[in-house]
């Protein structure tokens, strides 16, 4: 089957939901909206006979999708079905896109060590192709990143950064994790923070940063189409908070840290820094152990 289905609640492990919104995958508005955004999609008729469901736990309120795509088709998605040009260009002049908000991050993460760029190890889990990443190591951070698409791998390695595949053989501890919308993609996002916080140094920290849902329960009824947001279909299958997060960390050694935003005084710079809080979540995890 292309789609597996969750029975268990992603964050707390309980198994009792709430139906929020319901849609079949061969239904007109999902065909349309698969169609539209997946030009490579050959297998759509695959997916006859799963529905689209968005579940609430009853004891956590973390909200999921739950059937989600399988190994395979998870792989075909994010390698092939996603085009990978189009995926690439998008990150074209990314430095001069995102600057401020590469600066404010670098910023943030020398303020949280204390110590110099090249003593600072940092693991991007979900690095992509590597853009953040090489703005980092231009400044002489010690970067590796985790991804598992081939493709992105090999680009990455052209550009001298130290890749991983596989999580279960790292022996390396790092000073900071950071995870840029991955955790929405990934089936066991519980499961993963425990993996992710037995890497982390003493006092290390875990930064996380995913699409917002602020509100986004609301606007779930007959009338919703499915789109590119915080609940993107087969893609963005869990819908992150910090309660979730609460959740999540109770069999690890992290705690939740207070993340101040600092605003820029102009006018125009504050509105997007607003736009990108508002549509944008973070949350800093720090490893209590000493």
């Amino acid at each position: 089957m292309p789609l597996d289905i969750r029975s268990i609640c992603p964050a707390c492990k309980q198994n009792k939901f709430k139906t929020l919104f319901s849609l079949p995958f061969n239904s007109k508005k999902m065909r349309d909206f698969l169609r539209g955004y997946y030009k490579n999609f050959s297998k759509l008729n695959e997916l006859d006979g799963f529905d689209y469901n968005l579940l609430e736990c009853k004891n956590c309120k973390f909200i999921f999708q739950e059937q989600i795509p399988d190994y395979n088709l998870s792989k075909e998605l994010y390698e092939n079905i996603i085009d990978r040009n189009d995926s690439l260009t998008k990150k074209n002049n990314f430095e001069k896109k995102f600057y401020r908000k590469l600066s404010y991050e670098v910023n943030l993460i020398k303020g949280i060590f204390k110590k110099e760029n090249h003593e600072i190890s940092i693991l991007d889990f979900g690095a992509g192709w590597g853009f953040w990443l090489n703005f980092f190591k231009k400044k002489n951070f010690d970067v590796s990143g985790y991804e598992l698409s081939e493709t992105r791998v090999n680009f990455m390695r052209e550009k001298g950064i130290k890749t991983i595949s596989d999580l279960d053989n790292v022996k390396d501890k790092f000073d900071l994790i950071y995870s840029e919308e991955t955790f929405e993609h990934i089936p066991n996002p519980r499961d993963t923070l425990i993996r992710l916080s037995s890497l982390l140094k003493k006092n290390g920290f875990i930064l996380l940063r995913f699409p917002s849902n602020f509100l986004f329960k609301y606007k779930l009824n007959k009338n919703y189409i499915p789109k590119t947001d915080c609940a993107h279909p087969l893609e963005h299958i869990n819908l992150l908070n910090k309660k979730s997060f609460k959740e999540m960390i109770k069999e690890t050694n992290l705690e939740i840290v207070d993340l101040k935003y600092k605003f820029n005084p102009s006018i125009l710079n504050f509105l997007r820094d607003l736009k990108n809080i508002i549509y944008f979540d973070s949350i800093l995890l720090k490893n209590k152990l000493f």
